[in-house]
């Protein structure tokens, strides 16, 4: 935007001989003076995007199944991302939903999550009520906690799916991919034999949908945060296969969440941190 602003000034003054006026237009003060009401503009709504938690519901027709309602999040960042409040908020929304089951898209934690973050998210897990439970996969920050977070989440129930799939309700398969995505869905189904029903798989990253469109009803991804930062549409198609929403790939439905929190800045604009909540029907 700054430069653009320039090329703008000295294209509108090219032809002016009072050099004076573009100097001062192009002088330090007024190019921080920009930089400041910019920086102020954004930051405004963005801290609001990141902190404010709303839910995002998406309708889905299936005749495999009667009725689904799944809670959906992805992308907590515990401790440098999502606060205390921010997960209180989280586990409030998803209560309310009366959901049959939560499913967790990965990068719960990062390498900045202590272990008081840890315990607290334990003990919300433990206040969440659904009635298939929780499903989890990991995320490319994940990896980087200084401490076990499965070991953390399996001592409050919840299934970790690593290049595995897990039956509820005799008709529903969840298959959770680890973030590599470098495992065929058929082959999982194969083995557990559970090619007749209908299939959610869980992954990380947006991405290799032609890998699995054929083998899956429904895929559930996390990790871009949405347009955080209004720049990254440009990189959306070098990436991945969606930023955020929900999209048909031939018989396969894709939900990408903007995330819970924010990562690296906090900020999130013009994205907002969310809950999904999908009903299947």
């Amino acid at each position: 935007g700054l430069s653009l602003y320039r090329s703008f000034i000295f294209y509108a003054t090219r032809h002016n001989k009072n050099k004076k006026l573009r100097d001062k237009m192009l002088s330090p003060v007024v190019f921080w003076s920009i930089v400041i009401v910019l920086s102020t503009l954004y930051l405004i709504p963005g801290l609001k995007n990141a902190d404010n938690i709303i839910k995002k519901t998406y309708h889905i027709e299936s005749n495999k199944i009667d009725r689904l309602k799944i809670a959906m999040v992805s992308d907590l960042h515990i401790g440098a991302g999502a606060s205390n409040k921010n997960v209180d908020d989280m586990v409030k929304i998803i209560n309310d939903m009366n959901a049959d089951c939560l499913l967790i898209c990965g990068d719960i934690v990062d390498s900045s999550s202590s272990i008081d973050d840890l315990e607290y998210l334990k003990q919300s897990l433990c206040n969440i009520n659904t009635k298939y439970g929780i499903y989890a996969v990991e995320g490319n920050h994940d990896e980087q906690c200084r401490y076990n977070i499965k070991q953390y989440l399996l001592e409050v129930g919840v299934t970790c799916l690593h290049n595995e799939s897990s039956l509820i309700n005799k008709n529903i398969a969840i298959v959770g991919l680890c973030d590599k995505l470098d495992e065929n869905v058929k082959e999982i189904k194969d083995e557990n034999k559970i090619n007749d029903v209908y299939t959610i798989v869980l992954q990380h990253k947006p991405k290799n949908f032609k890998n699995i469109q054929n083998d899956t009803d429904l895929v559930l991804c996390g990790h871009t945060h949405g347009y955080q930062y209004p720049f990254v549409a440009v990189t959306t198609p070098l990436f991945f296969e969606m930023r955020q929403g929900i999209k048909q790939f031939d018989q396969m439905t894709a939900i990408t969440s903007c995330g819970v929190s924010q990562w690296g800045y906090h900020s999130k604009w013009p994205s907002q941190s969310e809950v999904v909540e999908i009903i299947i029907n």
